[in-house]
């Protein structure tokens, strides 16, 4: 059984533009993740909750402490995904972060699919060794930053796709741990399609309007 840790971001005092917080959307990400790999008995999962430790980067030390507390218990191995949205710069799309080649193994394919399904250019796929979950934590360590929350569009495409993105980054997860995928492959590609047809709908609609 593989040891998996679900780290949504801490930052509850990072304002999003749609009104919430880095930590509560991200949040819903990770426990989207958690609700489609909970039934995989290849898996042992600890999603860490919303955390409240009086600051930004109290909770970050707790989510380490947390994060290394399970692997250490559960046989002393294992993996850290960390679930980011970015801000604060000029930017587009997905970037990846890991410290180590295991990390950069695990994290490639998560990146590679996220970039495949934003709709914008993205940003890099690099190592970080400065970043504190990533140096600090146990387990071999990848960070995720799914798009941009301080721009308007971004922030609406994650906030109307949390299913979609949770789907599209277990697809990359399982690529990343080695394991063959579950049955949710053709269950992403339908929701895909569903998606594809209603933006149809939607700009075939206002074209009409237009005329």
């Amino acid at each position: 059984m593989i040891n998996l840790v679900l780290s949504r971001s801490q930052q509850k005092g990072n304002a999003c533009v749609m009104g919430d917080t880095e930590q509560k959307h991200t949040g819903l990400i990770t426990d989207a993740i958690y609700d489609i790999l909970r039934a995989d008995k290849r898996l042992n999962i600890y999603n860490i909750p919303e955390l409240s430790m009086g600051n930004d980067t109290a909770n970050l030390k707790e989510l380490v402490r947390l994060s290394n507390e399970f692997i250490k218990a559960n046989g002393g191995t294992g993996y850290h995904l960390s679930i980011h949205t970015d801000g604060g710069y000029n930017g587009s799309g997905a970037s990846g972060f890991y410290y180590s080649d295991a990390g950069s193994k695990f994290g490639r394919p998560i990146y590679d699919e996220v970039c495949a399904l934003t709709p914008w250019t993205d940003m890099s796929f690099k190592q970080r060794t400065g970043l504190y979950e990533l140096n600090s934590t146990t387990a071999i360590a990848f960070l995720l930053e799914v798009s941009f929350h301080d721009r308007p569009e971004q922030a609406k495409w994650i906030h109307d796709n949390i299913q979609l993105i949770a789907k599209t980054i277990v697809k990359g997860l399982y690529k990343g741990l080695g394991l063959e995928p579950s049955s949710m492959d053709n269950e992403l590609e339908k929701l895909k399609t569903e998606i594809t047809r209603l933006q149809n709908i939607i700009a075939n609609a206002r074209k009409a309007l237009e005329v």
